[in-house]
């Protein structure tokens, strides 16, 4: 102890004073939280001395089997499986680490690398087509959990965590870790009769891991009570005010109201029951309600922004309705927006149907169907399944009048077309590249055998290229199933969580196969070097609409685009990532750290304001989200407690009804055993929702911790109410607003 430094010496008397104060705290709790949340300015470093309330003794919670934060919750390993009904959302080194004011880079850890719809548009595309006939208008989408012990909030004020003097180290407290951060839909309870149900009927909603049975001293607005029970339903009793009658259990369904069944599967877990969206849809139409199925395909796409199938089905639903004008709001709503080859296909094929070639006299119909063509291979060509669209735009040039080879204009614009055509399709690896390398010898030469030799001679290199790259992307993407109908990763060691990642290890090979530029683009002329960039940015663009919910591809997405300065697409990944993951610090993160780096403060006051307001919106954004989740808990065990006592009462009715009349004491023994199963079940769901608003707590705290780092970098320490708000302004709406832990207080003090 005698090397002790000046800042062990410091949080050693810290915690010595805690100790020895911890009753008169709790006595005098009420009254300095009411002083806490006054607008006078606060001093953190005195909080810390005299505000500090040890963490509660550990909670004995029931152990619920997968549950269990230690067994359940392990660390994430993408080549053996991955989190069910997961959305990730990480936290990282930036939310807790520590900012003593040296200008460093405030770039995300690469080890953390990880779709309102996906309106991000690929190179030279237009901006609008008129769908009607055609022409092109100007201006042409894991969790790991710490180590036994690390949750302990004691560990947070250690002094490796607190004054480590290299300013590469993390940030971060070893209790963290920037991995993806989750929000568990569908996390299995088992209850003490031995009933497994998911967490969808246990209302359990998990944003982050935490350490089995570690409790977080929470730091709410409400007064605290000595009585650790008593403060907890105290803050129960604060969030359930804002739950009010809602919480209430929904009345039961009847058997046969099929329709109402699916709506209340859709309510209650409208990203995670896709089979309940489906069903409805397909009810409804069965029973020619077609209004309902057009609002329900409106509310569907409000979740599944990027589900190009069900936009194709919903447009040929228009289609059997006769009603083409409503068809072709479709296309024009979606078509620029999801680079999926079945949308693209059904766009030509409404083309191909309003513009009849067979009557046409002037000649418009055919040139309308040509520059569809066009559009559509500009936006998907690419695609190593668009092979057989590129033989559909040869056989349909190949239909105009005339003949190749001959000496009209007509006839030389129509080879020159094929010619073009050829050129592009044989360098595209497809399924259909060596059928269409035939075509084109036997184009070439049938036209003239000593220049056609010449086209071949120079072609050959890149479609042998093309044919063995597409060998090797069928061998790399061997088991892919692409679909753009996102569903949330299933919870480790659950039904769906190996197939889920190795439907992203797939992913994830095919894009660094990109990155690998098999096709030797990269090191080409800077039309081969835009055309390879364009390619990872496509399969980035494919990932996502299948992978809509994992946070990590939209992050490395987003960052390969700031890397090779397409700053548009990877802003735009950054924007609908945030809006398909709210809940991700990953994402929100990093989003805020590209506004703080590409903005200045300008001149005078207005300017840092303005900054300031653009730097806190994705804080703000993913602390809204985080706090409604703790609503939905706190609502949901409502319910579950409530289904639990009306499910209670009707076995009570039936014990007394089977033994009427009957003088054993059997139905005395079925009532008490029906009790105690009630009494453990409750148990139980309570158990699940205070693990689940710890780890959330501690999430939100390290989210108002980020951003008063941030706020500190942009505007300085600043002053409470006042223009320029700064941190201190931060650490007051934090205190403000609630269900935070020690840490900020320390944080606070050591900015």
């Amino acid at each position: 102890m005698a090397d002790m430094t000046a800042e062990d010496a410091f949080l050693k008397n810290m915690k010595d004073k805690a100790d020895a104060d911890a009753v008169q705290y709790e006595g005098g709790a009420e009254e300095k939280q009411t002083e806490s949340s006054s607008d006078e300015e606060y001093d953190p470093a005195q909080a810390v001395l005299e505000s500090f309330s040890p963490p509660p003794a550990q909670d004995n919670l029931l152990s619920l089997g997968a549950v269990n934060s230690t067994s359940y919750l392990q660390s994430h390993d993408h080549s053996s499986s991955t989190p069910a009904n997961v959305t990730v959302t990480g936290l990282q080194d930036q939310a807790v680490g520590e900012d003593d004011g040296r200008s460093q880079s405030r770039s995300m850890s690469d080890s953390s690398s990880s779709s309102s719809p996906i309106n991000i548009q690929t190179n030279n595309v237009p901006s609008k087509i008129d769908i009607t006939t055609g022409f092109v208008a100007e201006g042409g989408v894991g969790v790991q959990t710490p180590s036994d012990g690390a949750g302990d909030t004691n560990e947070a004020l250690s002094t490796s965590a607190i004054t480590s003097p290299d300013p590469a180290a993390s940030d971060a407290p070893e209790n963290l870790h920037p991995q993806n951060d989750v929000s568990i839909d569908k996390l299995p309870v088992v209850l003490p009769n031995g009933v497994s149900k998911p967490v969808s009927e246990s209302s359990a909603v998990l944003a982050e891991s935490g350490p089995e049975g570690q409790a977080t001293p929470v730091a709410d607005s409400a007064p605290v009570n000595s009585n650790p029970e008593a403060r907890e339903t105290q803050a129960s009793n604060t969030d359930l005010t804002q739950i009010a009658a809602g919480s209430a259990p929904p009345k039961a369904r009847l058997p046969h109201d099929k329709i109402g069944i699916l709506e209340d599967r859709t309510q209650e877990d409208p990203r995670g029951d896709m089979d309940a969206w489906l069903e409805l849809i397909s009810e409804y139409r069965k029973r020619n309600k077609i209004q309902e199925a057009r609002n329900t395909y409106e509310r569907f796409f409000l979740v599944f922004p990027a589900a190009a199938e069900q936009w194709v089905a919903y447009a040929r639903m228009e289609n059997d309705l006769n009603n083409l004008t409503a068809k072709e709001n479709i296309f024009q709503r979606v078509l620029l927006n999801l680079p999926n080859l079945q949308l693209w296909s059904a766009y030509v094929d409404h083309i191909r149907r309003r513009n009849n070639i067979e009557t046409d006299t002037t000649g418009n119909a055919r040139q309308v169907i040509t520059q569809a063509y066009a559009v559509a291979l500009d936006n998907i060509g690419l695609d190593k399944d668009s092979g057989y669209l590129w033989q559909e735009y040869i056989q349909f040039l190949k239909s105009r009048p005339g003949n190749v080879g001959g000496s009209s204009w007509q006839e030389q614009q129509k080879m020159d077309q094929l010619r073009a055509a050829y050129q592009r399709a044989i360098k595209v690896p497809t399924q259909a590249t060596q059928s269409l390398w035939k075509e084109y010898d036997q184009f070439e030469m049938g036209i003239n055998k000593a220049t056609g030799r010449t086209f071949l001679q120079k072609e050959s290199p890149a479609y042998m290229t093309a044919r063995g790259s597409f060998i090797e992307l069928s061998n790399i993407t061997r088991g892919l199933r692409r679909t753009t109908i996102a569903k949330l990763p299933p919870a480790l060691g659950f039904d769906g969580d190996r197939e889920y990642g190795e439907q992203l290890e797939i992913w994830k090979r095919w894009i660094q196969w990109e990155k690998d530029d098999h096709l030797i683009l990269k090191e080409g002329t800077e039309e081969e070097r835009k055309q390879w960039r364009t390619r990872v940015v496509f399969v980035y663009k494919q990932a996502v609409m299948d992978m809509r919910f994992w946070p990590e591809l939209w992050y490395e997405a987003a960052e390969y685009c700031f890397q090779n300065d397409l700053d548009h697409d990877g802003n735009d990944f950054l924007t609908y990532g945030v809006q398909a993951n709210p809940e991700s610090c990953l994402l929100a993160f990093r989003r805020a750290d590209r506004v703080e780096l590409t903005t200045t403060n300008g001149d005078g006051d207005d300017g840092i304001v303005r900054r300031g307001a653009a730097v806190r919106e994705p804080y703000d954004k993913v602390l809204d989200a985080l706090y409604e989740l703790i609503t939905k808990t706190k609502a949901r065990e409502t319910q579950e407690i409530a289904k639990v006592e009306a499910q209670s009462a009707v076995n009570d009715e039936q014990v007394q009804n089977g033994n009427h009349g009957n003088e054993d004491d059997d139905d005395d023994d079925d009532a008490d055993s029906n009790e105690k199963r009630k009494a453990a079940q409750i148990e139980a769901v309570k158990g699940v929702t205070a693990m689940q608003i710890r780890v959330l707590t501690k999430t939100i705290t390290f989210v108002w911790i980020a951003l008063m780092r941030a706020m500190r970098r942009v505007q300085g320490k600043g002053k409470i109410n006042d223009k320029i708000g700064g941190s201190r302004q931060i650490f007051n709406d934090a205190r403000k607003r609630g269900r935070l832990t020690h840490d900020i207080y320390v944080a606070s003090a050591m900015i």
